[in-house]
């Protein structure tokens, strides 16, 4: 097809702050992609067609493939052809489209605001290089462009944190933005606006110091600020990867035969060996433990006990999670094997909490761990014995066994132990490892160590509830005061709006406001704050409040600025279109806005 031969009429795609006039409204896409002449089917829609699918993962294609054959790619209106080719580039995030403002174009909304209209922008250049019959070379580049962002996409739906976050916040009427999903490898949202807004990192929020994070992150140094505040830790010692015999026959006196190597900078198990002894062991664990880059490897106490993850949001103990290797409970009449099979049936098929990690795997008898007991797999234990079944591998934790516990049911030192240290490192959300013999006794008895401090923990989506609630406390409001006032014309402003005080917060004009008030006003309006974009302001915790003027033209166009507006002020005189008289009264009855007065 010849592009002469077919034009766009309108090519547009238009950030709408607001999609309507409520506080739970979020922002929303305007596409209006129209032609000169009859609308025309997709040039090559094959080729885009075969693109999408060569970029979805393999149990999403079904799917997609089912929409493709229902002639999704060839709708009437080319705005719905764009919204669905988003669809499919964000899929399975919601893409809804919205009631349209005017005939012939189409608001698409999506949890992921700036994704979608990222999309949307690509989609738009798809469609014109299959209508117009696009250079290859421009094609290239437009595969290369869609490679990338379907990559973006896949990694930031990795965390299902941020996906339950923004649900659970927008359920609260919380404003969420994406900051960036260059964080890898997680995103970085932003909640609330002003002041009072939050930033989230997975679980990291801005209430981590970056120094105490640091520490977490270096195990010598959390061993030794834990020592420091009289916590119970194990024997530990700092080893070069190329330790001679004699360093590591000290080293053996020093923490105890069995020990623990770990890398001193890794995480989730990586790297740890389990139950060394001997010289020659510790020699094979360092150098395994080495393979992670360390100059230097940790040898640790090994000390008896169930291990624990305290889990700590606010500064204050929230839950915690027993994690423990398989094992089986004997009756007296069956052996190890039998008893393992029944045990793996019952875990894997039993209900569990939504927000415990669910186990994926069943558990295998590992031969060498029984020995270390006194068992083989052909072993009747007694009835009421525990045996456990396998190696304890801390890189391998799918088939252990976990249970959540709250903090009344523990010995309270724990929640002060667990207070104290989220303070003293100047952390609001923390991991600490805890291994215990018996945890409803107290922290200092005999039993009980602290193994580590994790500044980035494992929360599940399902926990996401929480974690806002922590966030945002009723103390703690998640959006600064902002007045909105309306002008109809440049002659509504006052002057003395600046002079008199109406309000202890700045005044925002938007770019039309400034440009109306430049000339006749320059000196009476050089304190005001000026943006291109309203998230200039909300992103700004600087701010404790605002008194925002916009335009009317700007509101029927683009929509509340923001959420969180706790006055809204109109322009006395009513507009002469139906449609925005319309709007003006849903405003005052839905918004309680009134009209400016002097």
């Amino acid at each position: 097809m010849n592009e002469g031969a077919l034009q766009w009429q309108h090519c547009r795609i238009v950030e709408r702050y607001s999609s309507g006039i409520t506080e739970q409204d979020a922002p929303a896409w305007v596409v209006q992609l129209l032609l000169h002449g009859e609308e025309q089917p997709l040039v090559d829609g094959a080729w885009l067609a075969e693109l999408l699918l060569e970029l979805l993962k393999p149990e999403q294609q079904p799917a997609i493939r089912a929409a493709l054959e229902n002639q999704a790619l060839k709708p009437q209106l080319l705005s719905t052809s764009c919204v669905d080719l988003a669809r499919l580039l964000l899929t399975p995030w919601p893409v809804r489209e919205l009631e349209p403002l005017q005939a012939q174009e189409v608001m698409a909304q999506c949890p992921w605001h700036e994704p979608l209209g990222e999309a949307l922008e690509l989609c738009r250049s798809l469609i014109a290089a299959a209508l117009f019959d696009g250079a290859q070379e421009e094609r290239q580049a437009l595969t290369t462009a869609l490679q990338t962002l379907r990559q973006r996409v896949l990694d930031v739906q990795n965390d299902r944190l941020a996906t339950a976050v923004i649900q659970a916040a927008r359920r609260r009427g919380i404003a969420v933005s994406l900051v960036s999903d260059l964080m890898t490898p997680y995103p970085l949202l932003q909640l609330g606006t002003g002041c009072r807004s939050r930033l989230l990192s997975y679980s990291a929020s801005d209430g981590e110091s970056a120094l105490g994070a640091n520490i977490c992150g270096n195990k010598q140094l959390s061993h030794t600020l834990l020592q420091r505040l009289g916590i119970p830790v194990p024997h530990q010692a700092l080893v070069p990867i190329d330790a001679g015999t004699e360093l590591l026959r000290r080293v053996l006196a020093q923490v105890g035969d069995p020990c623990v190597v770990k890398p001193a900078s890794q995480e989730q198990g990586r790297g740890v060996s389990l139950n060394i002894r001997g010289v020659e062991a510790l020699r094979q664990a360092i150098a395994r433990a080495g393979g992670y880059g360390d100059a230097a490897v940790l040898v640790e106490q090994q000390c008896p006990g169930t291990y624990y993850r305290l889990v700590v949001l606010n500064q204050q103990l929230a839950w915690l999670v027993q994690s423990e290797p398989p094992f089986v409970i004997g009756d007296g009449k069956l052996n190890i094997t039998a008893l393992l099979e029944q045990a793996n049936q019952a875990r894997l098929h039993k209900p569990k909490a939504p927000w415990l990690p669910t186990s994926s795997e069943a558990a295998a008898i590992h031969a060498a761990a029984l020995a270390d007991q006194g068992f083989t797999p052909t072993s009747i234990p007694k009835a009421g014995q525990k045996v456990v079944v396998t190696a304890i591998n801390p890189e391998q934790r799918k088939d252990w066994v976990r249970q959540e516990l709250w903090p009344h049911e523990i010995d309270p030192s724990y929640s002060a132990m667990a207070s104290a240290v989220a303070k003293t490192l100047a952390m609001s959300n923390l991991g600490i490892d805890v291994l215990s013999t018996d945890i409803r006794r107290p922290l200092q008895d005999p039993g009980s160590v602290v193994l580590e401090l994790n500044h980035r923990q494992e929360l599940g989506a399902v926990r996401s509830q929480r974690l806002i609630e922590e966030l945002f406390t009723d103390q703690s409001p998640p959006h600064i005061p902002i007045k909105l006032m309306v002008l109809g014309h440049p002659s509504e402003w006052r002057s003395s709006w600046l002079e008199g005080g109406v309000s202890p917060h700045p005044t925002a004009l938007s770019p039309m406001v400034a440009q109306w008030l430049e000339s006749d006003h320059g000196a009476a309006i050089a304190g005001t704050l000026r943006y291109r974009h309203p998230r200039e302001l909300l992103s700004n915790r600087a701010i404790a409040g605002l008194t925002w003027v916009i335009s009317w033209d700007e509101l029927v166009q683009q929509g509340l600025p923001c959420q969180g507006i706790s006055r809204l002020l109109l322009p006395i005189e009513e507009p002469t279109d139906q449609a925005e008289q319309q709007l003006r009264q849903q405003l005052i009855s839905q918004r309680g806005a009134i009209p400016l007065r002097f």
